[in-house]
């Protein structure tokens, strides 16, 4: 709409175009300003003048070549600004003051009217800093107004919503708009003047021209600064009262509120987030003449989500060659010749049922990679149809008439074909062969379903796969890991139609089909398939050039080395710890000097001669401070078991098993760093600022509450002890740890990446620990621990301990290191062992017992600990289960 501005007889009139919202909130503004300036000298006819400059400072676009001072006689007409009286026909309601005349909402904005004596009244915008009494001779002294954080309501200018005219688009920022007017120079009335206001974060104000893009980025500078604008002209200088000349403090104010009062409270300052650098002015960076930004070339592809990064972890859990070979030749055996027809439903025997649930398992991976490949081919075809009609002059099928085509609804069809541009997307970025990776490690819920992976995720695991190269942290789980994989299935592939696609052919305009293995071909035509997302960057080298070696047959069997036994004089403690928590840290430091100290071995039987004498006669070391440094290359590819004068376990050492699961060496490190991102570093332990990762993964019934003082019968849903007022019922059973409920897809993913590990390690005990297999057999629901036959298991990312004992283990546990680090040996401070251990060593000693500690290491080093909740026997012990004194309400 256009408001009719009158002026003095001096000046022009002036038609502004203003916004209906503006109108609807300028006009009871206008009433305040004359009914302050009545109240302070009584005759406000010479204040109407102000109505140009409060309107001007609101307007779109006013008139801005127009150089005027806003200063001189009363106008030619009156306007009526008492009460604003709007026309029936104007679309809104006129707004109404409080009874005292007091605006409902202050804004934080805060003016001054000062009367010159050459020029009359002018409208000053006040300095945040201007306290009451800095300018000396003022009379009345003036009450400045800052409505910072704390006067601030919902729906205000710092709220950034409804109602604040700096954040209209098309009244700030007319540089988006194609506007080239050179803002620099403007006078007060200037619309870029709009945002200089906004100073959330210090009180810097613009030096040199201010248009209104410029002007938005001034609301984050530097703390208790503040800078004086060079050019007084300039439009963001319109509120700096002290370097206009107009200024005089010896007359009388008036104070004015604009209407819109901040959300934040008080005066405090944003806190500065840490992920944003410090601006040290108020000009934007990068930007050209007249704001146009400058465009510079990145040599780094944009960091892929953190699901991303899992997805692709998860994928490379394919370097499993036992498992992944043979979930492979099944799914290919399967593709081959059906089973399902062969499967006997009516006999109900326990070996049927077995046969069942083996041949249905098989097809699962099948089932899975059909479904996948019918989703691809599905996006396919349509991307097909469309190109087809096009090319015949047509309009294409529209969604509804393919979905009646397919035989389903409307819905039901945007989801398949969504879930086939997803599919569609990660084939293009490496190989459809991709489908049955995703089908052997069990990945189509998470690739196909919005709920599980978004498009974020989908894209950020597609350049990941595509442009993978060495300055990327995920570079060797591709090339090393999912790489050699795909080329194992393009050699394995048969001329089947399951390892076909049938697309458009744009070039001879025809319906064509190809076989996975012309990579080049397929991915050209999935690269032009309509995804409505940007081409995948060209693909890094290692598609194109890597040849990877033939895999190996897959050896289900592991080979136990040769056992080397020493028994000792040595007695495993049954003492409590030798120090408090409080007394850890100091005693950890005297004893990694001790153990500084220790004396190295050469061979087993130098290490057999030293410990015939380093015990006395109650099987404790004569020298407490003495220890003995163990080199595990002195076992020789032989499995050492150290025994006491009982005949109990002091520590097992197992150093073969790189030699039999040796991708481990290469996949681990690299799994674990893309799925935590910055976690696992190189680092030094010895630093002031060391800090480390521990992941729990473990079942626990330490803190189960427990019912065997409950009254008889009482039902673990429904007793309540005195003083609570909810039953958790989980808590009266074994429930995991607080890391593995957060994220149960993270816990599943780090289980999957040490399955090959924990199998080795139990194929190697077998029957060695009976007496933990009793608690983790009698998990509720029948759950399984991926330790097995530990209740669980935690990795360690640059951990180097503070002596303690593990006071909930259970007989003992496992110590698995792995990376590339330099120190770090591992201490058990009553037998006087220090353990220098290789990468993928195996250590088994009893962790309850034993006070143990590390010293310092340096460089990148992490530990798989396998171990048992000793309070698993309140649970299941022997041939007792006494289920936390609820056994009368389980079913068994």
């Amino acid at each position: 709409m256009s408001f009719f501005l009158p002026l003095p007889p001096c000046m022009m009139p002036v038609t502004v175009a203003l916004p209906e919202d503006v109108v609807h909130r300028l006009l009871p503004t206008l009433s305040f300003v004359v009914q302050e300036v009545e109240k302070e000298v009584g005759d406000a006819s010479d204040y109407r003048v102000l109505v140009k400059a409060l309107a001007c400072s609101l307007v779109d676009h006013a008139n801005s070549d127009d150089d005027q001072t806003l200063a001189g006689s009363s106008p030619t007409k009156p306007l009526q600004m008492t009460r604003p009286i709007h026309s029936p026909d104007a679309g809104y309601n006129s707004p109404v003051l409080h009874e005292d005349n007091t605006l409902p909402r202050p804004c934080r904005r805060v003016h001054r009217i000062v009367h010159d004596p050459d020029e009359g009244p002018v409208l000053k915008r006040a300095r945040r800093d201007d306290a009451p009494g800095d300018d000396e001779g003022m009379e009345p002294e003036p009450e400045i107004i800052d409505t910072g954080e704390e006067d601030t309501q919902e729906g205000s200018p710092g709220d950034k919503g409804e109602g604040w005219i700096e954040d209209n688009p098309d009244i700030v920022d007319d540089e988006e708009e194609g506007r080239d007017e050179d803002m620099e120079g403007a006078d007060f009335a200037d619309a870029g003047d709009m945002g200089d206001d906004e100073e959330e974060d210090g009180d810097e104000e613009m030096e040199g021209s201010a248009d209104a893009g410029d002007l938005k980025d001034a609301v984050d500078t530097e703390d208790d600064h503040e800078e004086e604008m060079e050019d007084s002209s300039d439009a963001g200088d319109a509120g700096d009262s002290d370097s206009d000349s107009d200024y005089d403090p010896g007359t009388a104010v008036a104070h004015l509120l604009l209407p819109g009062q901040c959300k934040r409270k008080g005066h405090k300052k944003r806190k500065k987030s840490s992920r944003r650098k410090h601006v040290g002015n108020a000009k934007w960076r990068g930007r050209g003449k007249k704001g146009r930004p400058n465009w510079t070339d990145s040599t780094m592809l944009p960091p892929p989500t953190t699901n991303s990064l899992q997805l692709l972890a998860r994928l490379s859990t394919v370097s499993s060659q036992q498992e992944f070979i043979q979930a492979l030749h099944q799914i290919t055996a399967q593709l081959m010749k059906p089973s399902l027809d062969s499967v006997e439903w009516d006999d109900m025997s326990l070996g049927a049922i077995g046969k069942r649930c083996q041949a249905l398992e098989k097809s699962e991976g099948l089932c899975d990679y059909k479904l996948m490949l019918s989703y691809l081919q599905l996006m396919l075809t349509c991307d097909g149809r469309y190109k087809e009609a096009h090319w015949k002059g047509k309009k294409g099928p529209s969604v509804e008439q393919c979905a009646r085509e397919a035989g389903t609804t409307t819905s039901n069809f945007q989801t398949w074909r969504s879930q086939g541009t997803c599919l569609l997307y990660l084939a293009s970025a490496a190989s459809p062969f991709l489908l049955l990776l995703f089908a052997a490690t069990q990945m189509r819920v998470d690739i196909c379903r919005s709920k599980s992976s978004s498009m974020e995720d989908i894209s950020g695991f597609a350049w990941a796969l595509r442009c993978s190269e060495s300055k990327y942290p995920y570079h060797k789980l591709v090339q090393d890991l999912i790489l050699p994989q795909l080329q194992y299935l393009l050699d394995l592939a048969p001329d089947a139609p399951w390892f076909k696609l049938t697309f458009w052919d744009d070039v001879n305009h025809c319906w064509s089909r190809r076989h996975f293995s012309d990579v080049v071909s397929i991915r050209d035509i999935l690269d032009k398939a309509e995804v409505n997302f940007f081409y995948l960057p060209p693909p890094s080298e290692i598609w194109t050039c890597l040849t990877p070696a033939p895999m190996p047959d897959p050896d289900s069997s592991y080979k136990m080395a040769p056992v080397h036994t020493i028994k000792t004089g040595f007695r495993v403690p049954t003492n409590r710890c030798p120090f408090n928590t409080e007394e850890a840290l100091e005693w950890t430091a005297i004893e990694r000097e001790t153990a500084l100290k220790a004396v190295p071995v050469s061979s087993l039987s130098e290490l057999k001669e030293k410990l015939d004498g380093f015990y006395d006669s109650k099987g404790e070391k004569k020298d407490p401070g003495s220890y003995i440094l163990i080199d595990t290359g002195i076992c020789e590819g032989q499995t050492l078991f150290i025994q006491d004068a009982d005949s109990q376990l002091v520590a097992v050492m197992i150093p073969n098993m790189a030699d039999c699961i040796p991708h481990v060496q290469r996949s681990i490190v690299p799994q674990l760093q893309t799925t935590w991102p910055g976690e696992f570093v190189h680092d030094r332990s010895d630093c002031p600022d060391y800090s480390y990762f521990c992941w729990h993964g473990s079942y626990y019934n330490r803190y189960a509450e427990r019912g065997y003082d409950a009254p008889e019968g009482a039902s673990p849903y429904f007793t309540l002890k005195e003083g609570q007022t909810t039953v958790h019922i989980q808590r009266r059973a074994p429930g995991h740890s607080k890391e593995f409920l957060q994220d149960i897809g993270e816990a599943d993913l780090l289980a999957k990446l040490f399955q090959d590990v924990m199998s080795f390690v139990r194929a190697l005990l077998p029957g060695m620990y009976k007496e933990l297999t009793v608690f983790v057999d009698h998990l509720p629901l029948n759950d399984h621990s991926p330790a097995y036959p530990f209740s669980g298991f935690v990795i360690n990312v640059g951990v180097a301990t503070d002596g303690h004992r593990d006071g909930f283990d259970k007989l003992a546990c496992v110590v698995i290191p792995f990376g590339e680090w330099t120190g770090g040996e591992l201490c058990l401070y009553e037998a006087g062992f220090v353990w220098r251990l290789k990468p993928w060593d195996i250590l088994i000693f009893p962790s309850g017992r034993i006070t143990h500690f590390n010293l310092h290491f340096a460089g990148l080093r992490g530990s798989l600990i396998m171990h048992s909740d000793k309070g698993g026997d309140a649970w299941a012990q022997g041939e007792e289960l006494g289920y936390n004194g609820w056994s009368h309400a389980v079913a068994r």
